[in-house]
């Protein structure tokens, strides 16, 4: 199970009980409880987001659902890092995502320079930054006055900078976790997507029968947004006979893979992760892995889809020319009898005549000529 997205106010209410259930051997280990400001001025402003909590109780929800003392990171340590260095440790520290506005409506530079000094000083590496925008009909869109566009995207970009440079996962390297795969895939299907207990994300070589299973794995490789690593042992294998949500998720898998199999690859294509390094290649240990079906993850197929209806224009242009000089002439045409229905209407409401309208148009054309 996993936890879904929650809010400061409700986990206040019920934050030891809340704190458990993430400790449950059935549950992972991640809250989503979105923060949007590190400003209380932001937060609680009655024309600002009006929101029912403050930073000091969104820091008390995190210090407490990770098993951190309330004061052991104070302003003039804030630097010393929010994660284990123990391997076990951080294993099982919860993980905490959030959610940040930037730009939202009267922020100040103050007030983001706070966002800033929160999301670092707890380290909440697994954040998701949003600019803001004014949906039509809300609350929000009235309000004034409005941050700069460049100036949103600027905020937008330092803290981006911030969450790129952090490294939660560093004390990873060569540990052995324990992951859960299901159904996910990754590098076109050449490694199979799994999770710790506290939701790291794990790249394993692609093997079906490690979908829904429960195995240990060796960590190869750290990068910014996951880990590879190598399967050592399965520990619970997955039973598609009594689990039937099992079953579904891998009769669709097989669609997906015989679907996607069947779609030649270029020469030269590459498939891509968030950043560079997640291309690194893995092995299991599992005997007789299945050999990975070349497939295309979804950024790959929009922009192929993109360059294919682009090149099969162009194609279509070049093989039939006549079609481009009939739309331009289609297109012509039909601002000349736009204008002139335009010119006859004003005519007839002015009392002109045809023939005075003939003269007016086609006089100054013959003497041009």
């Amino acid at each position: 199970l996993r936890l879904g997205m929650t809010t400061p106010p409700y986990v206040l209410a019920h934050l030891e009980a809340v704190a458990a259930f993430l400790r449950h051997p059935n549950v992972f280990a991640l809250a989503h409880v979105p923060v949007q400001s590190g400003s209380d001025a932001v937060l609680l402003g009655r024309d600002r987001m009006d929101r029912e909590y403050t930073r000091a109780d969104f820091e008390t929800v995190v210090r407490t659902l990770r098993g951190v003392a309330e004061g052991s990171s104070s302003d003039d340590d804030h630097h010393q890092s929010s994660y284990p260095e123990d391997a076990a440790a951080l294993a099982a520290m919860p993980t905490i995502m959030t959610d940040v506005i930037c730009g939202f409506p009267g922020e100040t530079e103050a007030d983001f320079d706070q966002t800033i000094e929160l999301v670092d000083s707890l380290e909440l590496a697994t954040c998701n930054v949003s600019q803001f925008y004014a949906r039509p009909g809300t609350p929000a869109a009235r309000m004034r006055p409005r941050v700069p566009t460049g100036v949103v995207k600027a905020r937008s970009r330092r803290l981006t900078r911030l969450l790129d440079a952090m490294h939660p996962y560093a004390a990873l390297s060569g540990a052995t976790l324990r992951c859960h795969a299901r159904d996910e895939l990754a590098d076109g299907a050449a490694r199979l997507v799994a999770h710790t207990k506290n939701y790291v994300k794990v790249l394993v070589a692609f093997d079906r029968r490690l979908v829904g299973a429960h195995f240990d794995a060796t960590v190869t490789a750290v990068h910014r947004w996951h880990v590879d690593a190598e399967v050592q042992r399965v520990v619970l294998e997955a039973d598609a006979d009594r689990r039937p949500a099992l079953a579904a998720a891998l009769e669709r898998l097989d669609h997906v893979l015989v679907t996607q199999r069947r779609r030649p690859r270029r020469d030269g294509e590459q498939s891509s992760c968030r950043d560079a390094s997640s291309t690194t290649t893995t092995t299991t240990t599992v005997p007789h892995a299945a050999s990975p079906p070349q497939v295309a993850t979804k950024p790959e197929r929009r922009l192929e889809s993109q360059e294919e209806t682009a090149a099969t224009a162009a194609e279509e242009a070049q093989k039939r020319p006549w079609l481009v000089v009939l739309g331009m002439t289609l297109g012509v045409l039909g601002v000349v009898l736009a204008t002139s229905g335009v010119a006859f209407l004003s005519a007839s409401l002015c009392g002109l005549s045809f023939d005075d309208l003939h003269g007016a148009l086609v006089g100054p054309i013959l003497l041009a000529r």
